[in-house]
């Protein structure tokens, strides 16, 4: 039986944020001009949301911490998991069909 862990999913969700030039780390701190600290969040990351025993796919949109879901529902990590490989098998696609466009159809994914 192959089990998910949370590290698996973030091994995933870090191959994603890859793929797409992201960062990995969805948040970072600033330090402001009194000497105070600020955290930010880096927009257009992917990261991971779990609550109440479930887990969901969410992606930065803001530097003030706002985001959206991507998967909408909470499932299981197993559940997530195979969601995350999906959409980066479509991300993997698209760049192929992208790669064809401009002549370069030797690309294989």
């Amino acid at each position: 039986m192959n089990y998910i862990t949370e590290k698996k999913l973030q091994h995933l969700i870090d191959y994603l944020n890859d793929l797409c030039g992201y960062d990995q780390t969805p948040l970072t701190t600033i330090k402001k001009d009194n000497g105070d600290y600020k955290c930010l969040a880096i927009p257009n990351v992917y990261h991971l949301d779990k609550a109440y025993g479930g887990y969901k796919l969410i992606q930065n949109v803001n530097k003030g911490g706002g985001v959206r879901e991507i998967t909408h529902t909470r499932s299981t990590k197993k559940d997530l998991f195979n969601k995350i490989k999906w959409l980066i098998k479509g991300f993997e696609l698209g760049m192929v069909k992208e790669s064809c466009k401009k002549g370069n159809c030797n690309a294989s994914k």
